[in-house]
């Protein structure tokens, strides 16, 4: 830990692209050009090998606004009510599928039509007769134009597709950034391998997207420690959406929208990654960082006094394989191979003030840690 606080310290003492540069900033729209396209680069740290190749993502936007937002509110009485009374008549009447419906300030979740995972009827209670299992697959390179589901023809931009529509119906006006996608195979009996259910089926991961920009994560998921004092652990699920695609009929959606309820600067400076990377590659040699899956420039959201608002500040951010025990730490499971990425245990995102070029310290455990930074206008 002594060495790790003095990385730390030394880290953050690192001015952006190294000792003696100068700091310059540049408008969103101007990025693309002051910045390496790739990182591409091959580290070795304590016997390991990290190869990383990563696009460098930048949104094609002509500004970076800093904009305070709040829980989404449900949905509207109208649809509520009507999908409520849709659904409790299809579970009245279908035998096999499952339906609901719910919207609160906290989620909206629709199931339509989903099929049974443990036999062939809801009501058969197989689970608890026999040993089952399923297998996750994350699809970490995909193309939107192939099937991967087990035993499904979908194709998984289809399955984008669908959830999109659907959650656009419900969301008007709300566009979507497509994180991370997996399949999940049929369910089987372990005794035999035989499958249980009919068909895999695909998980999707979607993130909100403001002003053009989409939104990469919260502050509170950069941290090992979760929820120092007050803080409001359960920010760090707003700002996204998870479909369960089987078919264009069936499928299962969670909403936990922001609402964006004012623009705070309408346009910021920022630093180019290149000026930043540096920090990243600091806990790469320390090894902490073992894997780098993302390089994006996206919205964080911070927190404000205000707790029923909080703040999404344009910020650097890179979604990793991080070990909370640096280079001792041995994985205690497999990495990169669930389909729900964002709950594995060493996902996180590493953030940087694409500002100040100050890097967000996964271990820091202070109060306040989570409050938005000072905000330099042009």
């Amino acid at each position: 830990m002594k060495r790790y606080l003095l990385w730390i310290m030394l880290v953050c003492l690192l001015p952006p692209g190294g000792a003696g540069a100068e700091v310059q900033r540049y408008a969103i729209r101007d990025l693309p050009a002051v910045t390496s396209p790739r990182w591409e680069q091959t580290y070795t740290a304590y016997g390991r090998t990290i190869q990383v190749s990563e696009e460098v993502q930048i949104p094609r936007v002509d500004s970076a606004p800093v904009l305070t937002v709040r829980a989404a509110p449900p949905v509207a009485d109208t649809i509520a009510q009507e999908l409520t009374a849709f659904c409790e008549k299809s579970m009245r009447e279908d035998r096999v599928h499952s339906y609901s419906f719910a919207s609160t300030a906290y989620v909206t979740a629709y199931d339509h039509a989903t099929p049974p995972m443990w036999g062939k009827t809801r009501q058969a209670d197989v689970y608890s007769q026999v040993e089952m299992g399923w297998d996750a697959h994350l699809l970490a390179d995909y193309q939107l134009g192939a099937a991967y589901a087990d035993n499904n023809p979908l194709l998984l931009g289809e399955a984008a597709d669908i959830a999109q529509a659907q959650i656009t119906a419900l969301f008007p006006g709300d566009a979507l950034y497509l994180m991370n996608a997996a399949v999940f195979d049929r369910t089987f009996y372990k005794a035999t391998g035989k499958p249980i259910s009919e068909k895999g089926y695909y998980h999707l991961e979607f993130h909100q997207v403001f002003h053009g920009i989409p939104y990469m994560g919260s502050v509170h998921s950069a941290f090992s420690v979760k929820a120092v004092g007050n803080e409001d652990y359960w920010l760090e699920k707003r700002g996204c959406a998870s479909a369960d695609v089987f078919d264009a009929d069936a499928f299962l959606l969670a909403c936990w929208f922001y609402q964006e309820t004012g623009v705070l600067q309408s346009d910021i400076p920022l630093l180019p990654f290149d000026s930043v990377k540096g920090k990243v590659e600091a806990l790469i040699y320390a090894g902490y960082v073992r894997a780098v899956d993302r390089v994006a420039l996206g919205y964080v959201q911070f927190d404000t006094e205000n707790r029923q608002e909080q703040l999404l500040l344009p910020a650097w951010v890179v979604w990793c394989e991080y070990q909370q025990d640096g280079p001792q730490a041995e994985r205690s499971g497999p990495f990169y191979t669930d389909g729900w990425l964002e709950d594995e245990p060493y996902y996180r995102p590493i953030i940087i003030n694409a500002q100040s070029g100050e890097i967000i310290d996964p271990e820091n455990n202070a109060n306040g840690r989570c409050m938005a930074p000072e905000i330099e206008a042009w």
